[in-house]
């Protein structure tokens, strides 16, 4: 499919009218395909260059000032960690990083979080599953937990997409990312943004 998409651009140029109408037809094919996948609505999805993208679309899209509390793990790959620190430096926010090792349980992880998320918490940044560590994390009670102390969630999901079942809207996750070019088997350069649809008007 990447080969005969390529050699339709080659052919024919990428903005002819032919190629133009092929690549908003498989826009709206992978919106819908993701959709179903993420358990999520056509509409709630984006197409992005990559997880890190997304990501950075979800973070900056919160509202933040200085004293805010923005939370993150220590074992977050830099696509999350750098704007975490970022927001500190553009809005002189807290970061709190959640010290996770990689023997902790559910049980212990959900603790630390608790412990973490306050209600100057504003934004809590995390994947589903470290890069580093392949540690699943309790993802549905620290969604709760941050909503409960109205923080935004903002999930990276680089290594869950393709590789295990996702239903965003039972997790209730605000922002959720992921890549083609991981467990989808698919190109680099494309990614893909889930916003739940109660949050896309105040996400700038």
């Amino acid at each position: 499919a990447m080969k005969r998409r390529i050699a339709l651009e080659m052919e024919i140029g990428p903005t002819t009218k032919a190629s133009m109408d092929e690549r908003a037809d498989l826009s709206k094919r992978l919106r819908a395909a993701t959709a179903q996948m993420m358990g999520a609505d056509p509409d709630e999805i984006a197409i992005t260059g990559n997880t890190t993208e997304g990501v950075n679309i979800g973070v900056n899209g919160v509202t933040l000032q200085a004293g805010d509390r923005v939370v993150t793990t220590s074992i977050e790959h830099g696509g999350g960690m750098v704007p975490a620190y970022w927001t500190r430096r553009r809005y002189g926010t807290e970061v709190t990083i959640v010290p996770i090792e990689s023997d902790n349980g559910s049980g212990e992880m959900i603790e630390r979080f608790d412990q973490a998320i306050d209600d100057k918490t504003k934004l809590v940044i995390l994947s589903e599953i470290s890069y580093a560590t392949g540690q699943a994390l309790p993802l549905k009670e620290i969604v709760e937990l941050s909503h409960a102390r109205g923080a935004t969630v903002v999930v990276d999901g680089a290594q869950t997409g393709g590789h295990i079942p996702i239903d965003a809207h039972a997790l209730g996750v605000d922002v959720y990312a992921i890549p083609a070019h991981k467990w989808l088997c698919g190109p680099e350069g494309l990614g893909m943004l889930y916003v739940r649809r109660d949050r896309i008007a105040d996400l700038d």
